[in-house]
C-alpha cells in the first residue's frame, strides 16, 4: 500500500491510500520510492515473483511508475499511464527478476500504444534483476540480489 498522511498535532493521521493491492513477492518484496528532479513520485516496483507480470502492461509489477505528489497520473502521460519509460524515449525497461534479464520495450513515436520491439538485455548475467531506476545522470541503474550497476546512454 502506498499512502500519504498528514501531521495531526505532532502525529500522523489523517491517512490517504493513494495506491493499493499491487502484489509483492513473497520471498522479499522490493522497491524504491525517490522524488525526482521534476518533483514527480518515482515509484519501483518488484515484479511479485511472477515474470509476466513485469512483462504486461497491465501490471505495476517490475516497473518505473512516474506520478504526481498526490499519487495521480501526470498530465504529460500518454496514455494516461504512470508507468515511466525515464532513460531513453519512447522506451520502456522492466526488471525481471524470475527471467534473470531487463526486458526493453520500444514504442511506436508516433503510436505511444505501439510496441515496435521488445528484447532481453542481460539474460542470466547479473542474477535476478530486482529494480530498474534512471538516475538524475540519465543513466539507467540496474540492482540485482548482490549488486547495482550503472549502464550509460
Amino acid at each position: 500500500m502506498f499512502a500519504r498522511y498528514r501531521s495531526v498535532g505532532h502525529r500522523l493521521g489523517e491517512r490517504a491510500v493513494l495506491l493499493d493491492r499491487i502484489p509483492a513477492s513473497a520471498r522479499g518484496a522490493g522497491g524504491a520510492l525517490r522524488f525526482g528532479p521534476d518533483g514527480k513520485i518515482y515509484l519501483a516496483l518488484d515484479d511479485a515473483a511472477n515474470g509476466r507480470t513485469a512483462g504486461s502492461l497491465a501490471s505495476y509489477n517490475g516497473k518505473v511508475l512516474r506520478l504526481n505528489a498526490d499519487a495521480t497520473t501526470p498530465d504529460d502521460r500518454t496514455p494516461f499511464s504512470p508507468i515511466d519509460s525515464p532513460v531513453f524515449r519512447d522506451n520502456l525497461f522492466v526488471a525481471a527478476e524470475a527471467g534473470r534479464h531487463l526486458i526493453r520495450f520500444q514504442f511506436d513515436s508516433n503510436n505511444a500504444e505501439r510496441i515496435i520491439a521488445a528484447e532481453r538485455l542481460m539474460q542470466d548475467q547479473i542474477g535476478p534483476v530486482r529494480v530498474v531506476a534512471m538516475g538524475p545522470d540519465e543513466a539507467l541503474y540496474v540492482a540485482s540480489d548482490t549488486a547495482l550497476f550503472r549502464l550509460a546512454p
